[in-house]
């Protein structure tokens, strides 16, 4: 066995036994583990600084889902042909923003894209089904505003999208993101241009408030206003 997968190996018996020990006392559960890098100095003993893993784990109030990515510094010595933990110390790893944008772009333009389409089930899929979801567009044909107090979300797109009947050929483009990430919420401004088939295009500021939960960003609050690009 290599020096590494040792290494690894007693850092997650160590860590996943005092999980364990204390489990009972703690809001979750811990699910899994994994190593994004380890770098390992001499053989007597070592200390890897800053090196980064990730965990998932469930709460146990409500089931809901967590991921963390940790810095961390751990001190290992070998005693007796074992590595033997030391000591250790754990800070929150810097947001990766571009992973995250990234991510968000994908649910927001999957979103549009299901209601061009008239897929009930996968616009259903972009929005988070909570009592505060709120929607709010001002278009040509007047203001749509809606509240999800009853979590009745899935239902009222399913019965919305199947009175817009087939789809109609339009296709859309985003421009202009402006994506503001603070721990699990972010706030999203875009342009986005709509074009019908016959070519006639709409213009509309578009505003989204998003939540990451259970793993996943999730559309929270709608806005859109249309404009004329050319005043």
């Amino acid at each position: 066995m290599s020096l590494r997968t040792r290494v690894k190996s007693e850092f997650v018996y160590n860590i996943f036994s005092y999980w364990k020990n204390n489990a009972p006392g703690l809001p979750f559960k811990y699910l899994n583990a994994s190593f994004m890098k380890v770098d390992i100095g001499n053989e007597a003993s070592f200390e890897n600084k800053f090196n980064t893993w990730a965990h998932t784990h469930r709460s146990k109030k409500d089931g809901s889902l967590s991921a963390h990515k940790e810095l961390f510094t751990y001190v290992f010595s070998e005693q007796h042909g074992k590595w033997v933990w030391v000591s250790g110390q754990h800070s929150e790893a810097p947001t990766d923003v571009a992973v995250e944008e990234a991510a968000i772009k994908s649910v927001v333009e999957k979103e549009t894209q299901a209601f061009l389409d008239r897929d009930a089930e996968a616009m259903a899929d972009c929005h988070a089904n909570v009592d505060y979801a709120t929607l709010l567009v001002r278009h040509g044909g007047g203001v749509a505003f809606t509240k999800n107090t009853k979590k009745e979300g899935p239902q009222v797109i399913k019965t919305t999208i199947a009175s817009l009947g087939k789809s109609d050929g339009s296709t859309f483009k985003n421009t202009d993101y402006v994506i503001h990430i603070k721990d699990k919420t972010a706030f999203v401004t875009f342009d986005q241009t709509m074009t019908a088939l016959n070519g006639a295009k709409s213009f509309f500021h578009e505003v989204r408030y998003m939540e990451k939960i259970n793993l996943k960003w999730l559309i929270v609050y709608v806005g859109a206003v249309v404009f004329d690009p050319g005043h």
